[in-house]
């Protein structure tokens, strides 16, 4: 069956994994609108964007910091996107970033409501807590977001964080091809308004823990 591929859809991409995730959705043929990369990235990571974006034509917004990632001063006339996707992001947005979007779509490598914010791969460790990576809703929450696909990824008693850690890249990437066009298409506005959030009986990390 041909899938159609009828919501406008624009990134936010962010390093070599975000770079990887460009590259799928771009075969999966949407209607792109804008794609969002930040000056805070490598030189080497800007260039491929850049390179990307021109052999397809597509339309490049470089924010000059995490502060104008509210897209408010972005340099185009209008948003204009149904949804937008955070391809490894590493910003969080605010509220009027959200509300300018229909759905806002984020692939991050824990198995929520496990893991949520920062180093779920090495908290499932020290925790013994289930791993994998998901695809979720953004809210104004940390990694909150109605959960809208998951893969679990086994862990062995020898697997160390590092280790872990490429794990979880891998099966974004995977879940991200496998499940996207299916979590676009399927998204309504009572996905986006449904109670059905992240539970917080999870855990939760930041930077600092």
């Amino acid at each position: 069956m041909i899938m159609q591929n009828n919501k406008d859809v624009s990134a936010c991409v962010y390093s070599i994994t975000g770079i990887r995730l460009l590259k799928n959705l771009i075969s999966k043929d949407f209607n792109f609108k804008n794609i969002y990369a930040s000056k805070e990235d490598s030189q080497e990571n800007l260039t491929e964007i850049r390179q990307i974006t021109s052999s397809c034509s597509l339309n490049l917004v470089l924010l000059d910091s995490s502060d104008s990632i509210n897209l408010f001063e972005a340099k185009s006339d209008k948003v204009n996107t149904s949804c937008l996707l955070l391809l490894w992001w590493p910003y969080i947005l605010k509220k009027r970033t959200i509300n300018l979007f229909d759905y806002i779509l984020n692939i991050h490598p824990s198995l929520l409501p496990f893991g949520r914010g920062k180093y779920g791969y090495f908290w499932s460790i020290i925790n013994s807590e289930p791993f994998g990576v998901t695809i979720h809703l953004v809210d104004e929450g940390i990694d909150s977001g109605r959960i809208l696909a998951q893969k679990i990824i086994s862990v062995e008693d020898t697997d160390t964080a590092g280790e872990l850690y490429q794990k979880g890249v891998e099966y974004c990437i995977l879940l991200f091809d496998e499940a996207i066009e299916d979590v676009i298409n399927g998204l309504d506005l009572a996905h986006k308004h449904s109670y059905n959030s992240v539970n917080s009986d999870g855990s939760y990390h930041n930077i600092k823990d």
